[in-house]
């Protein structure tokens, strides 16, 4: 990516806990310096590990465990930083080429850091020096951005976890534009380096808000905004978690499918053989769910069906509270027909997300209809596709 995206900071808090590191750069005129804060009064000590983005490999934003080349230090594990004290550790940005990565930071408790970056435009020149904080991750982050005519944003996306993760984007400009996007599914340990512009077109020429969120898993970011003068400095991201807020509660947290089929069940409710969810489109317009099956109670079997008008999305998780009139009913054996008085669907998604647009994996979930005729209520375990 050049010299879009550079350098980045963390922040350690909790003691021995993960921070991210979405972006760091080394060579290609780039340098990159590290400085852990000790801000207590006993000794701290903390482990950074490196991903070396591999932009060439067969995945895209696969990376391989990376030790960029630090002047200070021949390795960044269980680095000591004195009471009240710091450590500087600057990579040697003397390779041709650009490498770039992200890293992982393990510390005690009141060890912070941050990162100085540093491009020399020609003859050793420092042209541009900078610092900036790192962020920790989250299932939702608002970036701000800057596409207008002479500026870029450039974003570093991280996926820290152990699984393949599918990231969803909402954009709004300032023109009231809304679009959504999905970013390529990143595996284990990805990264994803890009302009703004160039990875969605529809922010070209303007500036805006864009909310990148994961419905399972976890994220991190680092953004920064390049000036005509290739000047750059770090834009703030805002960690949060919930449902997505740009256009709307409606677009729920799965704008990028348009269809869940759920199927195997294995489910503590007798006869319950399938259920297809349509999950909102892109824009927010709400799908529906359709149940069906059969249950049965002796000699008296019921069939039912059952159709959802309300969907609400937290996270994973999808409620269906509301059924829609007119098309819930229960049958008995001889074709007796009764309304479903009412009824609940929830089902939380989890297992691992595949890549080209299908993502699979394993559901639980818990289902109740009622209706004059009798009832069907049970837990259960389910495979699904979403596409």
């Amino acid at each position: 990516m050049g010299r879009s995206i550079l350098a980045i900071g963390l922040l350690a808090g909790a003691c021995h806990a993960q921070t991210i590191l979405p972006q760091i750069a080394d060579g290609g005129n780039w340098t990159t310096a590290i400085v852990l804060v000790n801000t207590t009064a006993s000794t701290a000590t903390g482990s950074l590990i490196f991903f070396q983005d591999t932009a060439n490999g067969t995945t895209l934003g696969t990376t391989v465990a990376w030790n960029p080349p630090f002047l200070e230090v021949s390795s960044t594990l269980n680095l000591s930083v004195p009471a009240g004290g710091t450590l500087f550790l600057h990579t040697a940005g003397t390779a041709a080429t650009l490498t770039q990565g992200w890293g992982e930071v393990t510390g005690s408790a009141g060890l912070s850091a941050y990162a100085i970056y540093t491009y020399e435009s020609y003859a050793g020149r420092p042209n541009q020096d900078g610092t900036s904080q790192a962020t920790a991750s989250s299932t939702r982050i608002l970036v701000p951005f800057d596409a207008t005519t002479g500026y870029s944003t450039g974003v570093a996306v991280v996926n820290p976890t152990g699984l393949t993760e599918t990231i969803s984007v909402n954009l709004q400009t300032d023109a009231g534009a809304i679009s959504q996007a999905t970013l390529p599914a990143l595996p284990a340990n990805g990264q994803l380096a890009f302009s703004m512009a160039t990875q969605f077109p529809a922010v070209a020429g303007h500036r805006g808000l864009a909310e990148f969120y994961d419905v399972r898993g976890q994220l991190s970011i680092a953004a920064f905004r390049i000036n005509p003068t290739i000047a750059l400095t770090s834009l703030p991201v805002v960690l949060t978690s919930g449902s997505p807020v740009i256009g709307g509660t409606s677009q729920g947290s799965l704008p990028q499918y348009s269809q869940i089929v759920f199927s195997n069940f294995t489910s503590n409710a007798p006869g319950l053989a399938g259920i297809t969810v349509n999950t909102p489109m892109p824009g927010g317009a709400f799908g529906s769910g359709t149940a069906g099956g059969s249950t049965g109670s002796g000699s008296s079997p019921l069939n039912y069906e059952a159709q959802w008008s309300n969907l609400v999305l937290n996270g994973s998780t999808l409620t269906f509270s509301a059924l829609a009139t007119g098309v819930s009913e229960m049958f008995d054996s001889k074709g007796n027909a009764a309304p479903i008085s009412s009824g609940t669907l929830t089902i939380t998604l989890g297992g691992a997300l595949a890549t080209n647009g299908i993502s699979t994996g394993t559901a639980t979930g818990t289902i109740a209809l009622f209706s004059s005729l009798g009832s069907v209520s049970g837990s259960f375990n389910a495979n699904y596709t979403a596409e």
